[in-house]
């Protein structure tokens, strides 16, 4: 990306995707995306200095900003369906731990 003012907003040199898999974590997903990105750098400074990349600017629309997770976002809802929840502890492994509050009655919410 070239650098711009905003958060994330310059055009883009180079995309790369990786599929999430059903058993992926926010864990072993960092750890991928940690070397792409690595190996995606590398490639996209030797299209550049090649002249060989074009820069394709963001769609704004599709931006999202994510918010730092705070102890509420980590609690587990057992009020939900089995599917939801495995996803909410596979989005916070292997941090932050999860939490759930067996002493608080489920009308109230987690």
């Amino acid at each position: 990306m070239y650098m711009e003012k905003g958060l994330d907003t310059g055009d883009m040199l180079l995309a790369v995707r990786t599929p999430i898999a059903d058993d992926d974590t926010a864990g072993t997903l960092h750890d991928r995306l940690a070397a792409l990105g690595a190996d995606a750098l590398v490639h996209a400074l030797a299209l550049l200095e090649a002249g060989r990349i074009t820069p394709v600017k963001q769609d704004d629309s599709l931006h999202t900003y994510a918010p730092m997770l705070s102890r509420d976002d980590c609690r587990l809802d057992f009020r939900q369906s089995a599917k939801q929840v495995r996803d909410r502890i596979r989005g916070l492994a292997p941090f932050p731990r999860r939490v759930h509050d067996p002493g608080r009655p489920a009308d109230q919410g987690l």
